[in-house]
């Protein structure tokens, strides 16, 4: 019965996405860092150019987050499930919080655009993953 599907398993990608996402990452923060240290001028196409690799490095964070390990086990399910818990925990504080720190500080009130909304879940995601799964 091992092509049986279990029922309790995450949804995850195949092992080689760990390298897509990776890829990914690079090259849309080498993009960024090009952009910042030539101080380029695209005109009125700098905000897509950042939207776009803004998207990129965050699609290479989510394959990363759901690639499946070599060899999963239900250790690692366990740490899947509690550093996907962690993070959308980060991810409510950090929306709740930033507002009155603004108001605390005399800031002007702003919003977590959805982007660095994901980005912060995402980079927390695999944070506590990794070192979850070091230190176990």
């Amino acid at each position: 019965m091992e092509g049986r599907k279990n029922k309790n398993q995450l949804i995850s990608l195949p092992l080689y996405y760990k390298w897509v996402g990776l890829a990914l990452m690079i090259i849309s923060a080498g993009f960024i860092g090009y952009a910042n240290l030539n101080d380029l001028d695209l005109g009125g196409e700098n905000e897509r150019y950042k939207v776009l690799t803004l998207s990129g490095f965050i699609l290479g964070a989510f394959f990363l987050a759901f690639a499946r390990e070599k060899e999963e086990d239900e250790r690692l399910l366990v740490l899947k499930l509690r550093s996907l818990a962690i993070s959308f925990a980060w991810a409510v504080i950090m929306v709740v919080i930033r507002p009155v720190l603004d108001v605390i500080f005399g800031d002007e009130l702003s919003l977590m655009s959805s982007q660095s909304l994901v980005l912060s879940m995402l980079i927390a995601y695999l944070i506590v993953y990794y070192v979850q799964k070091r230190n176990s």
